[in-house]
Formats: C-alpha cells, sequence, structure tokens
C-alpha cells in the first residue's frame, strides 16, 4: 500500500514538473511576440514592456492552455490593462509635467530667496519622480472626475509633498543647530519622523511660552 502511494506521489510530481516545464517552454516561445505586442503602444519604452513581461512570468502557473494561441490570448488579457495604465500615465506626465515642476520650484522658494541648495535641478527632479510615483500608484482615483481641474489637484498634490520635505528639512537643520549650541558636536544621521515629531513639540512649546 505504501508503494502504491508513493508511486501515485512520484506520477503526481511527474505531472506538475512536465505542466511547469511546457509552459515555461511556451512562455520562451513567445517572449518576442509579446515584446512586440507591449511595444505598439508608442508611450511605452522598451523597459517597460520588458518588465511587464517578466511580471507575466509570475503569473504562468496560473495558465491552463497548451497551445500558443491560448498563450497568446490569455497574455494579453493581462498585458493590455497594464499596458493602457500606462500609456495614460505617460500621456498625463507629458501634459501636466510643467504644472508638477512649477508647483515644486515655488513651493521651494526658489523665485522668493536665493538658492542654498547645493543641487537645486536635481533636488526638484527627485521631488517630482517622488509626485508622478504617487500618480502612478494613484491613477484610477486621479483619473477620476473631480470638483476641481486635474492640473488644479495635480499642483496642489506638488505643492503639498515638497511642503512636507521641506519642513523636515528645516526639523533637521534646528536639531542639528541645537546639538550644536549644546556642545553635542554635528551629527550627520537622518532623524526619524518620530524624533522630527518631537522636535516640532519643543519648538511649538518654545513659541507659546
Amino acid at each position: 500500500m505504501e508503494n502504491v502511494e508513493r508511486d501515485k506521489s512520484l506520477v503526481s510530481a511527474d505531472s506538475t514538473s512536465d505542466a511547469k516545464t511546457d509552459r515555461q517552454s511556451i512562455y520562451e516561445r513567445n517572449y518576442e511576440a509579446l515584446l512586440g505586442t507591449s511595444l505598439e503602444s508608442p508611450q511605452l519604452f522598451i523597459a517597460d514592456a520588458e518588465r511587464l513581461i517578466f511580471g507575466l512570468a509570475s503569473h504562468m502557473h496560473k495558465f491552463t492552455g497548451a497551445t500558443d494561441h491560448e498563450f497568446i490570448q490569455w497574455a494579453a488579457a493581462i498585458l493590455y490593462p497594464a499596458i493602457d495604465r500606462l500609456r495614460r500615465f505617460y500621456d498625463l506626465k507629458e501634459k501636466y509635467s510643467t504644472v508638477v515642476h512649477s508647483a515644486i520650484w515655488r513651493t521651494l522658494g526658489h523665485t522668493a530667496e536665493p538658492n542654498k541648495l547645493d543641487d537645486y535641478p536635481e533636488l526638484v527632479r527627485e521631488l517630482a519622480n517622488e509626485v508622478w510615483l504617487y500618480v502612478f500608484l494613484n491613477l484610477d482615483t486621479l483619473s477620476n472626475a473631480g470638483s476641481a481641474k486635474l492640473s488644479t489637484r495635480l499642483f496642489g498634490l506638488a505643492r503639498r509633498h515638497t511642503s512636507n520635505w521641506r519642513k523636515k528639512q528645516q526639523s533637521r537643520f534646528a536639531a542639528v543647530g541645537r546639538r550644536i549650541a549644546a556642545g553635542k558636536g554635528f551629527v550627520a544621521e537622518t532623524l526619524s519622523d518620530a524624533e522630527i515629531a518631537e522636535m516640532r513639540g519643543i519648538e511649538h512649546e518654545e513659541m507659546a511660552a
């Protein structure tokens, strides 16, 4: 009886292994076709297409077909929505990149005071990238019609993100000043959010006194 059960287990394991091998072969055989399909959208870069297809590989265990035609149909149902999402994102970024850049530039105060940062353009790019990452992750919500125009919402989003960044930097600078004034020397490590909150509490108490 034990031998029979063991034989069944071996057969089952062999079948699973064969199915996995078949799926891998189908995936590799159709890789170039999927890449070409993904690049039909002019907004996508080849790196985007490669990432989408690589992500498809993580779903291969769900494919139950046996032919190339079945695989292409199955893959298209996954890829097309992802391609459409990227296309909408790139269209949005191209149309409103100036709005986001302007919001960051103004909130940092570059138009009102001298540049005191080492690499101002690079900082603006980094903050813009963070804003656009948020936009991509929340694309469906932001795409819904709202009471304000999309350009207004994106301007406000970039402005809030930059303002929060600036407040954290000011708290860090204040913390360094306090350490130096207290004779504790300069410490280069970044303050945690909890430490920043504590510093703000101290500042509020001093202002209220």
